[in-house]
Parts: C-alpha cells; sequence; structure tokens
C-alpha cells in the first residue's frame, strides 16, 4: 500500500505576467513545511498498521503449519483456533485496506483540486514541469515535459504554509483514528504424537513449527510448489470459464487443496515418528505444540532448543525422515 498526501490549498497568489515559469507538483511537496510535517506524522501511523498486520499474517502462517503437521491428532478446538483467527485477521486486512484506500482517494482529489486553484491564479504562462513520479504521477500527463524559465515550487509551497484554514485541515486528517490489529492470544494443550504405551500428557513441549523449519523445510517447500503448479492452470481456467465448468474446477482444486494437507499431514507425522526413538533413549517425553508463540503457545515448558539439538546428533533420526 502506498499512501498519497494531500492539501487543501485556498491561499490566493498574485499573478506574474513576467516571462514563462513552471513548477513542480513533487518540489512543492519537497518545499512546503506543512507537508513534511503531515507526512512525519502519518508515515509512522502506516507504518504500525503494516506491521501489526505483517506480524498477524506470520502467526496465521506458522498456526496453520502447525495444524497441517498434526493432522487429526490435532482435534476439532485447533482447527476452530485457526479458522477464527483468520476470520479476524481477514476483517483486520479489510479494515485497513478500506482506510488507507479512502485516505488515497481523498487525498489525490483535494491536492489536484487545491493546486488548480493556485495554478489558476499565475495565468497561462505558469505550466507543469510534468515528471512522472511521486505525487506528480496523480492523473493523466500534463504541461511541458522539460522544465524551462522560472521555478515558481517553492513560492507556492510557502503560500501554503501560510494558510491557516490549510494547516486546520491537515489537523483534521491527522486526528481521524487509524485502524489496529493484534492477533488474539490464547494458550491451546500441547499434542501428544507418542506411540509408546505410557502415551499421555507432557509438561514439556516442542515447537511443530521450529521442528518443521529446521528438518523438513525443502520438502515442505517443495509440497507447497507442487500444489501451485497443479492450481496454476485452474486458476487461468476460472477466470473464462464458465458457470458448469467453474464447478468442475472449483471441485478439482478442492481435491488438490486435500491431497496438499494429507502429504503435509504425512510429513508430520514422518518427523514425530522418527523423534520418538532418539528422546526416549534420552528419557525425553514431550508433546508438540502446533500454535506459535506468537499466539499464546502451549501451556508447559517449552523445550525446543534442547530436543533440536539431541535430534541433529542423531544419525538414525536423520536416516528416518529420508
Amino acid at each position: 500500500m502506498r499512501l498519497l498526501l494531500a492539501f487543501l490549498v485556498a491561499q490566493n497568489v498574485a499573478a506574474d505576467p513576467g516571462s514563462a515559469s513552471y513548477y513542480s507538483t513533487d518540489t512543492v511537496a519537497q518545499k512546503s513545511q506543512i507537508f513534511r510535517s503531515y507526512a512525519e506524522e502519518l508515515g509512522p501511523n502506516f507504518d504500525r498498521l503494516q506491521q501489526a498486520l505483517g506480524r498477524a499474517g506470520q502467526s496465521l502462517e506458522q498456526l496453520e503449519l502447525g495444524v497441517l503437521l498434526v493432522g487429526e491428532r490435532g482435534g476439532e478446538e485447533l482447527k476452530v483456533h485457526l479458522d477464527a483467527s483468520r476470520r479476524k485477521a481477514n476483517h483486520a486486512f479489510l479494515v485497513a485496506q478500506k482506510h488507507v484506500s479512502l485516505l488515497e482517494t481523498d487525498s489525490q482529489q483535494v491536492f489536484e483540486q487545491a493546486m488548480a486553484a493556485v495554478v489558476s491564479n499565475y495565468g497561462d504562462k505558469l505550466v507543469e514541469c510534468t515528471r512522472a513520479s511521486g505525487m506528480g504521477s496523480f492523473g493523466p500527463a500534463r504541461g511541458q515535459k522539460s522544465c524551462e524559465g522560472k521555478d515558481l515550487s517553492a513560492e507556492i509551497a510557502a503560500q501554503m504554509d501560510k494558510d491557516a484554514d490549510l494547516k486546520k485541515e491537515v489537523d483534521s486528517i491527522l486526528a481521524v483514528e487509524w485502524p489496529s490489529f493484534a492477533v488474539e492470544s490464547k494458550a491451546l494443550d500441547a499434542v501428544d504424537v507418542s506411540t509408546s504405551a505410557d502415551a499421555g500428557a507432557s509438561e514439556q513441549t516442542v515447537s511443530v513449527v521450529y521442528l518443521a523449519q529446521t528438518f523438513l523445510a525443502d520438502e515442505l517447500a517443495e509440497i507447497e510448489a507442487q500444489l501451485e503448479r497443479s492450481l496454476g492452470p485452474i486458476q487461468r481456467e476460472l477466470r473464462s470459464a464458465e458457470e458448469g465448468r467453474r464447478a468442475e474446477l472449483i471441485e478439482q482444486a478442492n481435491g488438490l487443496r486435500q491431497a496438499y494437507e494429507a502429504a503435509m499431514s504425512e510429513a508430520g507425522e514422518r518427523l514425530f515418528g522418527a523423534m520418538e526413538k532418539p528422546l526416549k533413549k534420552k528419557k525425553i517425553k514431550v508433546a508438540v505444540c502446533p500454535n506459535p508463540a506468537s499466539m499464546g503457545g502451549c501451556p508447559g515448558e517449552d523445550v525446543t532448543s534442547e530436543v533440536v539439538e539431541i535430534l541433529k546428533k542423531n544419525k538414525r533420526f536423520q536416516k528416518a525422515l529420508r
């Protein structure tokens, strides 16, 4: 997303009947103190929102990975947690997108109208030096492609900075509350993946995501890439398919998704099975936590680092994963 910053300019300027002059919207923005202050205040708000949504997206990706790897072992509560978190994140994204889109549209309109009002006071000898970048990219290209004559951009900016009404408009825009979002933090029970007779709840947990990133990264990337390759032709055909054919294509896509989820679950089962003997030999019993720490994690002592180091050094574990 890209914020387009704008100002309402209502300052009359005296027309100069002298030689040809020009202005640049980019330069006006750079020279205006009000504009710079406006950008400095809006920028951090946008960055905070973007970062919050980015963190939420990353947390959801980790949660989904954990859910896929533990498969049916995870139970209904884990799936409900994933679905609810997705809905909340999607709603937050739409709200943020709408907020920025409205700001973008309003800014463009206000800036274009204000600049047109100022420029009209200079007469025909003032032209716009067009450079299709930054704020100069608003609307269709206008004016000249070269800059000849006297540059009045700084003068226009100075007139803007003297306008008390403009300052009020800027303060009004800055007073609008920005949306915010954070994923819900909810601790969920770890999942017992042991097949031994003494299987049961464990007070020690291991992060499923960290295990996968350490030992299954290449395999999982290939499973995901295969899904994308298979879905590609279906997605392209869907753009122009008739209703009957669309139903067939959607069914095919659902089948591919189910196969993908099954492949992920199989990879998880192989991982959990391979780690059981090495840990049992070390007299360590753990349950795996598919819920990322950023979303509440799982109760119990996290021994992920210790377990990963043990598995890295175990040749039988490495062989079992192949």
